[in-house]
């Protein structure tokens, strides 16, 4: 099996999100679809992408899942949030615990637990807070995992940094 694990920026403009869905569904290609397995927080944008890419590529989807995560997606099952989820062959929650940012960076140490690969879409800023995607990339390389970063040269977010 290759588990592939994904961190990213949230809120991509439209352009940039077609960009990065075409850089993931080049690099899963790649892979048997029937040994590949992608990991993801469910989180809007890149997450969301990841996991469709993941599933139309035919592996499996696991989501490492902070209880947080159901309070910020709409409770509708025709969601996108909720259509990926209910399609995951694994749930792996992380609770949440008093301190938020503490919650998701347990997360982000889950996303790597057992990962071969480090998908980050991320354009390279130093970290921004706890449990950012810096701050798990920076995390997967000090584990010694391999860290594919993803991000359109010459491109600057029009968002804040998460």
């Amino acid at each position: 099996m290759t588990r592939i694990a994904i961190t990213g920026h949230r809120a991509l403009s439209p352009d940039i999100a077609t960009m990065v869905d075409v850089a993931l569904r080049e690099l899963l290609a790649q892979y048997d679809p029937a040994h590949l397995i992608g990991v993801s927080c469910l989180a809007d944008s890149t997450d969301q992408i990841f996991a469709r890419a993941v599933l139309d590529a035919g592996g499996r989807l696991e989501v490492v899942l902070v209880d947080e995560a159901h309070r910020d997606f709409p409770d509708d099952p025709l969601s996108p949030f909720s259509m990926l989820l209910a399609q995951a062959s694994t749930i792996r929650p992380v609770p949440l615990g008093a301190n938020r940012a503490r919650s998701w960076t347990d997360a982000g140490s889950n996303l790597l637990r057992d990962a071969d690969l480090l998908v980050a879409v991320w354009d390279g800023r130093t970290p921004t807070g706890t449990g950012s995607t810096a701050d798990v990339a920076i995390e997967a390389r000090r584990r010694g995992l391999t860290v594919q970063v993803i991000w359109p040269v010459q491109r600057a977010r029009a968002v804040e940094p998460t």
